[in-house]
């Protein structure tokens, strides 16, 4: 169990930095150069639970290098993907912005509202998740000194938790033979009235 959770933190930590990547390629692109593109392909695609997301693959050069993107802008949802896909049809020529070093592009600059409500979001409950991760791996540590606490404090057998106990049970059961002892002795002494004087 403990595994699967720490691969959970993995991924989830994986996604909050490539949010923080995307963030800061959209305040980046806001000064990146244009260049003339091609779009090569275009189409959505479907998810699951009926998610639909644009596929834009284009293609631009820099200093006589061709260079090939998908990377629309840094929004990863999108409220009308065959919108998008329409603004971006396949074998359009497009403006594409790219880093200085052309190896990072995008079709659109900047960034809207919801990508830092994303990334916030997405920031506080990675705090809660280390929050609970460094709760579940401390209790990992102390959990065989716990065990190891509860069992020496655990209550011992009864015989030997109170001496005065046992010895109140001894006396009790001491009296008890004592009593049928003498009662067997009455006995055999009512017999041998019974019978009388004479050899036995």
């Amino acid at each position: 169990m403990a595994a699967i959770f720490f691969s959970g933190v993995y991924g989830f930590g994986h996604g909050l930095v490539d949010s923080g990547l995307d963030i800061c390629y959209g305040l980046a692109s806001r000064g990146w150069p244009g260049k003339a593109g091609v779009i090569e392909s275009s189409f959505v695609e479907k998810g699951g639970r009926g998610s639909r997301t644009p596929r834009i693959a284009y293609r631009y050069e820099v200093d006589g290098r061709t260079m090939r993107s998908e990377r629309i802008g840094t929004r990863t949802a999108y409220d009308d993907a065959y919108g998008v896909v329409a603004a971006y049809p396949a074998g359009a020529e497009v403006l594409v912005y790219h880093d200085p070093a052309g190896t990072v592009a995008v079709l659109e600059r900047g960034l809207g509202a919801g990508d830092y409500v994303r990334f916030a979001v997405m920031l506080v409950t990675g705090a809660a998740v280390l929050v609970v991760a460094g709760a579940l791996l401390h209790l990992m540590l102390t959990l065989p000194a716990i065990e190891h606490l509860a069992q020496w404090r655990a209550p011992r057998p009864a015989e030997y938790r109170d001496p005065r106990a046992n010895r109140e049970q001894f006396e009790r059961q001491l009296r008890a033979d004592m009593a049928m002892e003498a009662e067997i002795a009455e006995r055999l002494r009512e017999q041998a009235a019974r019978r009388g004087p004479g050899p036995h």
